[in-house]
């Protein structure tokens, strides 16, 4: 019987009308050591930013700016987890919203 642990433990983004000087925190917990691939998007799923942390356990605090070009509206980060099999989790996408 294959059984697969559940990678993310906890995952949150705070902040409120993120801008330049005010970003997005998100915070991060794994079962164990993974790779992290997040993924910043628009409202119509369009990929904007992408990060890759290798090998930690957990990230804390890892703030997004958003461009001074992007518009005033709704973003989404979304969160895959891999482990040393190669076997992947991603989460749901977490909405933001940046006021400029």
């Amino acid at each position: 019987m294959l059984h697969a642990d559940p990678f993310i433990n906890y995952l949150s983004v705070s902040g409120t009308n993120i801008n330049q000087t005010k970003p997005a925190s998100i915070l991060v917990f794994g079962y164990k050591r993974l790779d992290w691939h997040f993924v910043i998007s628009d409202a119509q799923g369009n990929k904007l930013e992408e990060a890759n942390i290798d090998n930690e356990h957990s990230i804390y605090g890892l703030q997004w700016y958003p461009d001074p070009e992007y518009p005033n509206g709704d973003y989404f980060v979304t969160v895959t987890a891999t482990d040393e099999t190669g076997l992947s989790l991603t989460s749901k996408p977490y909405k933001m919203t940046v006021k400029h």
